[in-house]
């Protein structure tokens, strides 16, 4: 996802599956380069009783979480089927590895919701990323981001940069990061409307903050009010103490190396040349 590769591997005979949103991101070969974490399947054994003795840190109704200072965090879901917690991931504190654990009715689907966001955003944070409500389009080997609120035309916007042949990486939720100082952008796991996603990353060449208008026009969004915009827009990891600060920090590195715009548009092709030009030559407005 995104560039970063993540490794899965059981340590028993039993088969298992991924949830189908992670299928286009499923590599057919082995991982090439270190991954950014590696975790294995099991069954649950003395780790439950572990994690009993860890307080809960964060709760929400379907997911909470149990750790205790330098020592792996335990993620909990709540089982219908039992009514009743059940634990469902150990990980280390950065959640670059850990161990997922398989359930009862489904023992094949070791990572599912809502476990599979916690691990994923958590890991993240800690790699200088997270996850963004924005569309994305990679065009000319280049990824652009569109963030605005519900219904501001994300979606719409995207498919107008598709009609003159850009890519769409994800219309809903795509993730960002910084690696040696570049800022890459690529689809999460978790589509929008359009019902599609692609593993495909780049480097990113522009933020553009939406609203709609009777008209094209673009300007500069200053790095400190891009800051505070895409943060409101981010999936913070909440769950984990540092989380915030860790977005925060990633954020105000990144916008000091990617230009942010705020685009005022009306859904018609003429926006595809706006935005090209800003990001060649710079707003003019």
């Amino acid at each position: 996802m995104a560039g970063l590769d993540v490794v899965i591997l059981s340590d028993d005979l039993d088969p298992f599956i991924l949830p189908s949103e992670f299928t286009p991101f499923v590599l057919d070969q082995s991982v090439g380069s270190t991954p950014a974490a590696f975790f294995t399947v099991s069954h649950p054994c003395k780790s439950e009783a572990d994690s009993v003795m860890a307080p809960v840190s964060w709760q929400s109704d379907l997911v909470r979480l149990r750790h205790l200072p330098d020592a792996p965090i335990f993620i909990e879901i709540f089982d219908a089927t039992s009514a009743d917690w059940r634990l469902a991931a150990m990980v280390a504190k950065d959640f670059s590895s850990g161990t997922l654990y398989r359930g009862i009715v489904r023992p094949d689907l070791p990572l599912h919701h809502p476990h599979d966001r916690l691990i994923i955003l958590g890991m993240l944070a800690h790699l200088a990323g997270g996850v963004v409500h924005c569309s994305c389009v990679l065009d000319r080997g280049r990824a652009l981001l569109f963030v605005g609120r519900s219904g501001v035309g994300k979606t719409t916007i995207a498919r107008i940069w598709r009609d003159v042949g850009a890519t769409i990486l994800n219309d809903e939720r795509n993730i960002i990061r910084i690696e040696d100082g570049v800022p890459l952008a690529g689809s999460s796991p978790w589509h929008g409307e359009e019902n599609q996603v692609s593993p495909l990353h780049a480097p990113l060449a522009g933020v553009f903050f939406l609203r709609q208008a009777a008209e094209n026009s673009v300007s500069e969004c200053k790095p400190a009010e891009a800051v505070t915009s895409l943060f409101t827009s981010t999936l913070v990891p909440v769950f984990i103490p540092s989380g915030p600060a860790l977005i925060l920090q990633s954020w105000n590195a990144l916008f000091e190396r990617t230009p942010a715009h705020n685009l005022a548009f009306t859904p018609d092709h003429r926006v595809v040349d706006v935005c090209r030009d800003v990001i060649s030559n710079g707003p003019t407005t």
